[in-house]
């Protein structure tokens, strides 16, 4: 799989990530290989090599198959000359040079919008293409025979949008060869896309995946009415992989939905906490102190390497944070502990104006195990990477150094 053209960038990790519709895109369709194919080796994932690249191997044939998704809420119509659909083209252009014109390679388009008839845009008037009545998109969905009139007309349209886009990036990509195609290799090319067009919004693509997951030859009824936490634990699986550095990790495997099912069949299953959403609504602190700071505010003669050994905590939490940025329990976990000692904190010293080292450390004791507490109540039902009582010690320090939490009722005015 290489080339030589140079082409634009177009990594995962530049898009709007979080596309719950993407996601459940990538569960169906590894659900559909899994039922066609029980004896294939099955991989797939988000946000590699577009926005699905699903992976199929058996003894017979292994195949490649990169898919763009576009979801819209409103009604919205394309056609072949649309932005978008033509932006998909020129994407599948280059990724099927990258493959080498794999025969084994496909391309899927899904959007939840429907088809338009050409107008008359300035690139078409600038072409001087005489659009037939046929609409060009509909041929293109169809796998309709394409006269010579018809090829014509949407290879001068791909063309010209393929020069533009490059034109931007001053590359011509791989321009100097599809101007070399032959007609067979352009239909053989617009052959290998298969255009799911009008498809259902990811409400009704989740209610639908239920059915599929039932005709899954893992499902029994064990499952019944456990679907819903099996296609959530799916599309956590692939929200973890997507953002992993290492392109290879980013896969999901169908091996890894059996595991998830028969976790959920035997009772050990968890669901994400859905409180990550709101740490990330949660309002920018206004207190400014570093927990040294707010130490000595409640505690003038805190003893020295007590703090220092509090702030090794707060190093340390960070560590483990950032290790696990990507994992949306950890965020969690993070509210649920601040949650917990918001209030608590705030009225810390009402009665009391200065604490000695030993009498705020046990404020801290019993911080560590309220929240501790609170976290319990939440197990049965929610999973966590991390929640021992150091992790949890350590992030409550962490928040207050981060200035999310204070010693002092006081402190959120500062």
């Amino acid at each position: 799989m290489t080339t030589t053209a140079e082409t634009i960038d177009r990594e995962a990790h530049d898009k709007v990530k979080g596309f719950r519709f993407q996601k459940l895109r990538a569960v169906s369709l590894m659900l559909k290989a899994m039922r066609e194919a029980e004896s294939s080796y099955i991989y797939c994932a988000i946000e590699n090599i577009g926005d699905l690249h699903l992976h199929t191997a058996s003894t017979e044939i292994v195949k490649e198959y990169i898919e763009e998704d576009k979801d819209y809420a409103d009604k919205t119509s394309f056609s072949l000359n649309s932005d978008q659909v033509l932006n998909t083209i020129v994407y599948f252009i280059d990724a099927w040079h990258t493959f080498n014109l794999s025969s084994t390679l496909y391309f899927g388009f899904c959007t939840t919008a429907n088809i338009a008839k050409e107008n008359r845009t300035k690139r078409l008037i600038k072409l001087n293409i005489n659009l037939p009545n046929e609409s060009l998109l509909q041929l293109l969905v169809d796998h309709a025979p394409l006269n010579d009139v018809c090829l014509a007309a949407i290879k001068s349209i791909v063309i010209a949008a393929y020069k533009d886009e490059y034109a931007t990036h001053d590359k011509n990509g791989n321009l100097d060869s599809i101007n070399k195609w032959s007609d067979s290799t352009w239909r053989e090319f617009f052959s290998k896309i298969t255009w799911y067009i009008g498809e259902k919004d990811e409400i009704e693509l989740e209610k639908e995946l239920v059915e599929e997951l039932k005709q899954c030859s893992f499902y029994n009824y064990r499952l019944d009415g456990k679907e819903g936490h099996v296609i959530s634990l799916l599309v956590d699986e692939f929200d973890k992989s997507q953002n992993k550095k290492n392109y290879s990790d980013r896969f999901v495997h169908a091996s890894a939905i059996k595991l998830i099912a028969k976790q959920i069949e035997s009772g050990e299953y968890f669901l994400p906490d859905p409180a990550w959403k709101m740490w990330k609504d949660i309002a920018p602190p206004t207190d400014k102190r570093n927990l040294i700071d707010k130490v000595h505010s409640v505690a003038i003669e805190f003893d020295k390497n007590r703090l220092d050994g509090w702030c090794r905590s707060v190093a340390l939490s960070r560590f483990e944070q950032d290790s696990l940025r990507h994992d949306k329990s950890i965020m969690s976990l993070r509210y649920r502990i601040f949650e917990s000692c918001h209030d608590k904190l705030l009225g810390i010293t009402k009665n009391k104006q200065n604490y000695s080292s030993e009498e705020l450390a046990h404020c801290l004791e019993d911080l560590v195990r309220d929240a501790e507490q609170h976290i319990a109540k939440l197990k049965p039902d929610y999973k966590y990477s991390l929640s021992n009582t150091q992790t949890i010690h350590d992030m409550i320090l962490e928040l207050i150094d981060s200035c999310f939490l204070s010693f002092d009722e006081n402190g959120d005015r500062n």
